[in-house]
């Protein structure tokens, strides 16, 4: 199996991939994300002892090393999470060889908001971490806020006040709520 996984959430969403894959019995080449491999070589480097050689792997680099492992004939599952452009490819190349394939593609989560909701500081505050949580990069952050129109101006103003709350800087500061974006 490849498990080809994003920079954000390295570790979970990279063993969201490997532990049913070793579970059931599989090798698995891991392939993070080409800004964030750091973290998961060391993971990878202390579990590899309790492995036979060859059974759990990890290649780095970027899409030239995506598209040869997807591309790859003794690799017969691929399980990808990132975009969904890089899914087409993804997708593309698999099916050359009917390879089974399972996406976790960018969501586009909204929120539906109902007359009766609590528009208090403290759901506003979640509201606003649902939507620019990790800077706004995850893919199952709120992309959208539905707001029924007799509470639209009282949501515009709790909401509105609660973002206001962010403090953007640097990421080791332990004033600043909103750090660097990781990438474009």
């Amino acid at each position: 199996m490849a498990a080809i996984t994003p920079w954000n959430f390295p570790v979970v969403l990279a063993f969201m991939k490997l532990a049913p894959a070793l579970v059931a019995g599989n090798t698995v080449v891991l392939k993070p994300a080409a800004n964030s491999p750091l973290v998961l070589a060391e993971i990878i480097r202390a579990l590899q002892q309790h492995f036979p050689p060859g059974v759990l792997n990890m290649v780095t680099g970027g899409d030239a090393v995506g598209e040869a492992l997807v591309a790859h004939p003794s690799i017969r599952k691929i399980g990808f999470t990132g975009g969904i452009d890089t899914g087409r490819k993804v997708m593309a190349a698999a099916a050359r060889d009917i390879k089974r394939v399972t996406l976790e593609l960018g969501g586009n989560d909204p929120a539906i908001l109902l007359d009766d909701v609590d528009l208090s500081p403290e759901t506003m505050r979640q509201i606003v971490k649902g939507a620019f949580g990790t800077t706004g990069q995850v893919c199952f952050g709120l992309k959208r806020i539905y707001v029924p129109t007799r509470i639209h101006d009282r949501f515009v103003e709790a909401f509105s006040a609660a973002v206001d709350e962010i403090v953007v800087g640097p990421g080791d500061d332990p004033r600043v709520t909103m750090g660097p974006l990781n990438n474009a």
